[in-house]
This record gives C-alpha cells, sequence and structure tokens, in this order.
C-alpha cells in the first residue's frame, strides 16, 4: 500500500494549510504551525501516560484524574 502524503490546501481566509493523512491539518508557514506542533507534542505526550483504553476499548484515565494510579480496588491489597 503506497504512503498517503499531506494535500495543500487554501482556507477561506487564504492562509496555505497541509492536511495531513491522520485526518490533522497544520499551518504551511512555519511561524503559525509552531503553536500547532507543540501543543500536538503535549497532547502525544499525555495519550501517551494515560491508563486504560486497552486496544481503543474503554475509557482512558489521564494525569492529574483522581482515579489516576490509585492501585488496586481489593481492599484486601491496600
Amino acid at each position: 500500500m503506497a504512503q498517503e502524503e499531506a494535500i495543500e490546501a487554501t482556507t477561506a481566509k487564504g492562509e496555505k494549510v497541509r492536511l495531513l493523512p491522520s485526518g490533522r491539518w497544520e499551518y504551511v508557514d512555519p511561524v503559525k504551525a509552531e503553536p500547532q506542533k507543540k501543543q500536538r507534542a503535549e497532547q502525544d505526550e499525555r495519550e501517551s501516560k494515560a491508563q486504560g483504553g486497552l486496544f481503543g476499548i474503554g475509557g482512558k484515565i489521564y494525569p492529574g484524574d483522581k482515579d489516576y494510579n490509585r492501585g488496586s480496588l481489593n481492599p484486601n491489597r491496600r
């Protein structure tokens, strides 16, 4: 299967953007794209630290949640 490439597009305001195969988009202008790249890196890091969601099933618990890393619910193992 061939690897998909980004599609170049223009917004209604005339700004050049790149539509990525993952469903995301980013500005072509590096100055405008920098905040997006920083935010994407933060989101990816948060997702990598999430607990739960085995094989895409069920919810995920993120750092900062009261249930994050709470351990066993079995009272004999606390």
